[in-house]
C-alpha cells in the first residue's frame, strides 16, 4: 500500500506542476485571471476533499489554522506560478520542494527537534546546485533572473509556512480532523480568490477573458483534482511513513518527474552543467532523509 501511495503522490503533484505550466503560459496575463482561475480550481478541490472525507467535527484549532493555511496557499500558489512564468520550471519545482526545510528549522525552533549535521550539508549542497544551475542554458541566456529568484524565494517561504502550518496542526491534534481542516483551508482559498478577483478588476481595472478553450478547463479540472488527490495520498503516508522519510521521498519523486516532464513537454533546455546542479540538488533532499 505504501508504495502505491508514494507513487500516487509524486504523480499528482507532478502533474499539478504541469497544469499549472500550462495555465502560466498559456492563460495567464494578469491577476484577476489566475484569481478566476484560483476561484474555480480551489471550489473543485474543496468538493473533491468533501467526497474523499467529508467533514466532521472541527474545533477552534483546526479553524483558525485552517483558514491561515488557505489565505498563505493562495499567495504562495500565486508566487509559484509567477516563478515559472520567467524562470526554469525544474530549478523552480526543486527549490519549492526544498520547502521542507522551514518545518526541520521549525522544529527546531518551536518544539525542540534536532538540525543534524546532514541538514546543514544539504543546504550548502543546494546552494552549490543553484550555482550551477544559474549558468546559460542551451541558448547561451541566462537561465536565472533577479525577478525569478524573489519570486522562487517568495514561493519556497510560502510552501515552508504551508508545510510548518500542517505539522503544527497535527501536533496540536495528531490524526485527527484531517479532513475538516483541509475543507476549511481550500473553502478559505475559495474566498480568498473571489476577494483577489474582485480587487484586480474594480482596483487595478484588470479584465479576465472568458475562460473558454479546452485546455484550459483541462488545466483547471487537472489542477483541482490533484490537488485532492496529492494531499489525500500524502495525509495518508503521513500514518505510515516518518516523516523525515516520507517528504524528502515524495518531494524529490516529484523534482525528478517535473524535470522529466518539463523537457519532453515544454522542451526545457538542459545543459550538462545546469543537469549537474540539478542532481545536486535532488541529491540534497535525499540527504536529508538519511
Amino acid at each position: 500500500m505504501v508504495p502505491l501511495l508514494v507513487i500516487l503522490a509524486i504523480s499528482m503533484f507532478a502533474l499539478q506542476n504541469i497544469c499549472f505550466k500550462t495555465f502560466t503560459d498559456r492563460f495567464m496575463k494578469t491577476g484577476a485571471e489566475y484569481a478566476l482561475f484560483s476561484t474555480f480550481y480551489y471550489a473543485l478541490t474543496v468538493l473533491l476533499l468533501l467526497g474523499l472525507f467529508g467533514f466532521g467535527s472541527a474545533g477552534p484549532e483546526t479553524l483558525a489554522i485552517g483558514v491561515v493555511f488557505g489565505g498563505m496557499f493562495v499567495t504562495t500558489i500565486l508566487l509559484y506560478m509567477k516563478a515559472m512564468t520567467c524562470g526554469p520550471m525544474s530549478f523552480t519545482a526543486l527549490l519549492f520542494c526544498f520547502a521542507l526545510l522551514v518545518p526541520i528549522l521549525a522544529g527546531w525552533l518551536f518544539w525542540g527537534e534536532r538540525i543534524g549535521l546532514l541538514q546543514a550539508v544539504a543546504l550548502a549542497i543546494l546552494f552549490v546546485s543553484f550555482y550551477l544551475g544559474s549558468g546559460p542554458n542551451a541558448a547561451g541566456e541566462r537561465r536565472f533572473s533577479m525577478k525569478w529568484l524573489l519570486l522562487a524565494l517568495g514561493a519556497f517561504a510560502g510552501n515552508g509556512v504551508l508545510m510548518s502550518l500542517l505539522k503544527w496542526h497535527q501536533r496540536i491534534l495528531p490524526g485527527k480532523e484531517i479532513g475538516a481542516f483541509l475543507v476549511i483551508a481550500f473553502a478559505t482559498a475559495v474566498v480568498c480568490s473571489l476577494v483577489l478577483f474582485g480587487v484586480r478588476v474594480r482596483v487595478f481595472r484588470e479584465q479576465a477573458a472568458a475562460p473558454r478553450a479546452l485546455p484550459y478547463w483541462l488545466a483547471l479540472a487537472g489542477a483541482g483534482a490533484t490537488t485532492a488527490f496529492g494531499n489525500a495520498a500524502t495525509l495518508s503516508l503521513a500514518g505510515r511513513l516518518p516523516a523525515v522519510i516520507q517528504f524528502p521521498l515524495v518531494n524529490g519523486g516529484v523534482v525528478v518527474a517535473t524535470t522529466l516532464l518539463s523537457v519532453l513537454l515544454f522542451r526545457e533546455a538542459m545543459t550538462k552543467r545546469s543537469w549537474t546542479g540539478f542532481a545536486l540538488g535532488v541529491a540534497a533532499l535525499v540527504i536529508i532523509s538519511l
